[in-house]
């Protein structure tokens, strides 16, 4: 058993590196294009504020709220899964089209809130730095909320395709997004647009493509004949109920980089940019090792628990945990010794100078620190969903969430823009150290997770 989930794991992850490799490109084309200038700080602000509502709401989130429902409700194939499919596609459908329109209506708040500081130059001077990025950012964020539509029904029809064990074709999807958006950005001037309007475009088509796509393929497995919606069915209920609890408690990671990107806006001008790419980086490793982990072993403990095989569950999360290690580690010693040979190969150019190099360098070495946590809280909050206690962790997230503020405004007074890494990666720690306290205290746990003290 074990070396099956090593195996599926590894073609996971795999097939999960690729489209990272992608993504990868996609920002080195970016960083190539703008630079680190008030355009580069706009465009990645656009594109950071649906990314992070994405993560908020459908990056294994779903996984965790519709798996274990589908579990209890409905066995794979028969009529009630097909009902029950076209109920959640058709009911959440219109409530994501309902918000996605609201946010773009409501789209210069989000540029305001998370580009403060932006706004109070804006207000003293239109055409300062930070005046002429909120205004571009103000515009060019139209273009990439409705990915959130998009991107949250893909997510959906992902999670009922892990649920039945088809785990490749939602690894693969996140490619076309990347391949649409650097196709758009290629091809620019023969467009006649600007390259950051080029990036944001293609955010919209590739949302598009991966929405046709993952819909296609339900209908394609004959579980989408119709749509059916009904807002007071016991499933959507029990559906968004689930989805409000994993989302808070995973939105930790992702709230605290939106807080980060608040603090970041009243410091230099870059240093969102650097920020932004050394969060790619650390992204790299911790994304196609987590989002293979939350594919493979969601489905997997889920059906060990409600079937109440607690042997197997708990062997589960003890080969889990030992996996994580396997790849992570090596990905973090790894990291150390290449950040800033990579850097410099990827995004050094006339755009992103040898001062942008550096401190983007710096930042990847200290959110490295926070890497094997972020994965170890990953793997803890799949547990958590599995045994239907996600709901205790909510209170471990504020707290999380209240820490990194403290600790972000303390140390960027002190040390700039490193100082909000710094209290990004101690928030991580914090988080890891309390999630697994809180584990241990379960007795289905049966306190099988001791080695991870080696750390």
């Amino acid at each position: 058993m074990q070396l099956n989930l090593f195996k599926t794991s590894l073609w996971l992850m795999i097939v999960t590196i690729s489209s990272k490799v992608l993504g990868l490109f996609r920002d080195v084309f970016v960083a190539r294009a703008l630079g680190s200038g008030y355009q580069a700080d706009a465009c990645i602000l656009a594109l950071n504020i649906p990314l992070i509502l994405r993560r908020l709401f459908t990056d294994g989130v779903f996984n965790q709220a519709v798996v274990p429902i589908l579990n209890h409700n409905s066995s794979n194939f028969n009529k009630d899964f097909e009902s029950n499919v076209s109920l959640l596609i058709g009911t959440f459908g219109l409530f994501f089209l309902i918000a996605s329109t609201l946010f773009i209506l409501l789209s210069n708040i989000f540029v305001i809130f998370m580009g403060i500081g932006w706004f109070k130059e804006y207000l003293n001077d239109p055409y300062s730095t930070g005046g002429l990025s909120y205004v571009l950012a103000s515009h060019l964020i139209k273009y990439t909320l409705p990915y959130l539509f998009f991107i949250s029904l893909a997510g959906l029809s992902c999670s009922i395709l892990n649920f039945l064990g088809k785990y490749y074709f939602p690894a693969i999807l996140p490619m076309i997004l990347n391949i649409v958006i650097l196709l758009f950005l290629y091809n620019y001037s023969y467009l006649g647009i600007e390259k950051e309007l080029a990036v944001v475009i293609g955010v919209f088509f590739g949302g598009l493509c991966q929405f046709f796509m993952s819909i296609v393929y339900l209908y394609k497995l004959n579980l989408l004949k119709y749509l059916k919606i009904d807002f007071k069915h016991p499933l959507f209920r029990k559906t968004c109920k689930n989805l409000y609890y994993a989302s808070l408690s995973n939105s930790v990671i992702i709230i605290n980089v939106l807080i980060s990107t608040i603090i970041l806006s009243f410091l230099k001008t870059g240093s969102i940019s650097w920020f932004y790419y050394s969060q790619r980086l650390i992204d790299f490793p911790q994304s196609f090792i987590g989002m293979a982990f939350s594919l493979l072993f969601v489905p997997i403990f889920s059906k060990k628990f409600s079937a109440l095989e607690l042997k197997d569950f708990n062997k589960l999360i003890l080969q889990s945990f030992k996996v994580i290690q396997i790849f992570g580690i090596p990905a973090i010693i790894g990291l150390v010794y290449l950040a800033k040979p990579i850097i410099i190969l990827l995004f050094y150019s006339n755009e992103f100078n040898k001062v942008d190099v550096d401190n983007t360098v710096n930042a990847t070495y200290v959110l490295l620190a926070s890497l094997i946590f972020i994965l170890f809280c990953k793997n803890l909050m799949i547990i958590f969903a599995a045994i239907n206690k996600i709901k205790s962790t909510i209170k471990i997230g504020y707290l999380t969430i209240f820490m990194n503020i403290i600790l972000s405004l303390s140390f960027s007074s002190f040390f700039g823009f490193l100082g909000v890494c710094f209290g990004l990666a101690l928030s991580s720690l914090i988080q890891f150290s309390l999630l697994f306290n809180k584990l241990k205290r379960l007795k289905k746990s049966m306190l099988i997770l001791n080695f991870i003290y080696f750390l």
